[in-house]
This record gives C-alpha cells, structure tokens and sequence, in this order.
C-alpha cells in the first residue's frame, strides 16, 4: 500500500579500453620450476584469476617458475596512438628481485616482477589493517555498553548505601568504594566509545567527560545527603561548576 509510483533508475558506468602491444622480457638466475600446487610465490589478482580458467585437461601440465630476475626489457607500443611508431618505448634497467611465471612447455602465459608482488603484498596488509580496525572497533563497542551498564549500576549502589549510611546503618565506606569504581567505568565506557568513532583524542575526552559525569554524581549523593541533614550550599556550587567546565571542554575534544 506505500507504493505510490515508479521511476527509472538507470547506471552508467564510464571507462576506457586500452590497446597496447607490448613485449616483456626478463633474465632470471636460479630458476625453479614447478607445480601451481607447490607454489609459493604471491600472485596477483589477474594471475590467480588466469589460474582459475585454465581448463581441467591442461591444469596437469601448467608450471610456475621463478627466480631472481637481474635484467628486464621492456618494449610497449600503444595502438590508439595516431602516430603509434613515435610512442614505441624501449627500457632497460636492472632491477633484483623475484620474477615468477606461469608456463605450459615453452609458452609463458604470464608473468610479473617485483612491483606486482610489493602491490599485491600491500594490498593484502592494507585489507588485513582495515579487517583488524573492524574487529577493534566492534570489541570498543562492545565494552563501551558493558561499562556504562556497570557504571550505572554502581552509582546505585552508591547511592543506595549512602542512604543506609545516613539512616545509621553503616556503609559509608563501601559507597565511597563504589562511587569511585562507578567513575572509572565512566572513563573506560566514555573512552572505548570515543576509540571506536577513531578520535585521535580519545584520552582526553575521556577525562574531561569523565569529570563531568562524575561531578553529576557526586551531586546526586550530595543532594541526597542534605535531604536528611543540613549541609552547606557551597559544595553543589562548586560540582555544578565542574560539571559545565568539564563536559565544555569535553565536547570540544569529541
């Protein structure tokens, strides 16, 4: 019953084709041939894809060498070019490293060097950072709401045995024990809460926020102290200060 109509959506993807011919060639020593099971080299995206098609019949007789390449020519001519014989581009530098590939007989299928290697290798500590911040950050989550429900409750105990305390039951003590634990699950919540947002200065928020919730509650005991006995109005001037100074500077700090 919601719908009240459609629209046409469309996607329009953008890109463009590149048509190059090119010719690598690379000078390898100590080289080791071998199984694509048995291989231990890091391949990239577009290797392993390649792995993934080659048929069942032809897997058998694949091998993947590899070895310490010291030379490398490069010859790239790119065809969309209008005058395509002035963009020929010859290189040859030397370079060290490992040069793995993949070979049927005396075909070489592909192959990369040590730049796709430091690419790939980067891109799989980039993805394993970014799986590590997630589990980080959902752990912070997590304690955040375990310490601001363990603050609560210990504000009221606190607050309940500072009240058996004032009737003359004892206690006191033990309320100033749980006020003050109270308080440090504020700083551990307010802080785990600001590290999962990822703010840079999370340990600071932590202490100004912490102080202004902790100067609420040591209000919320004072206030209940004077509803049985006379006490002094200096006191709740002097937290109500502490509670805007603090939670200003906290916020900024957010």
């Amino acid at each position: 019953d919601r719908i009240v109509g459609t629209r046409k959506v469309e996607t329009v993807l953008h890109g463009k084709h590149y048509h190059r011919f090119a010719r690598h060639e690379q000078h390898v020593l100590n080289a080791i041939c071998t199984t694509i099971g048995n291989s231990q080299v890091v391949m990239p995206p577009q290797v392993v894809s390649l792995i993934e098609q080659i048929p069942k019949w032809l897997y058998p007789h694949v091998r993947v060498i590899d070895g310490d390449i010291f030379r490398e020519l490069i010859v790239e001519q790119d065809a969309g070019v209008e005058d395509w014989t002035k963009q020929i581009e010859v290189r040859d530098e030397p370079i060290w490293g490992v040069e793995p590939a993949v070979i049927v007989g005396h075909f070489v299928l592909t192959g990369w060097g040590p730049r796709e290697v430091g690419q790939e290798q980067s891109r799989r500590q980039s993805i394993e950072q970014v799986q590590a911040k997630k589990v980080v950050e959902q752990t912070a989550r997590w304690r955040a709401s375990l310490f601001a429900v363990a603050a609560a409750v210990l504000t009221l105990v606190a607050i309940l045995l500072l009240g058996q305390w004032i009737r003359g039951g004892g206690g006191l003590v033990f309320s100033f024990l749980a006020s003050a634990a109270a308080i440090g699950a504020v700083w551990q919540a307010v802080f785990d809460f600001e590290h999962a947002r990822g703010n840079a200065t999370a340990p600071l928020a932590a202490h100004w926020l912490t102080g202004s919730i902790g100067c609420q509650i040591l209000l919320a005991e004072w206030f209940i102290a004077r509803w049985f006995q006379p006490m002094s109005w200096v006191t709740p001037v002097i937290l109500g200060v502490g509670v805007i100074i603090c939670h200003a500077v906290g916020r900024r700090l957010q």
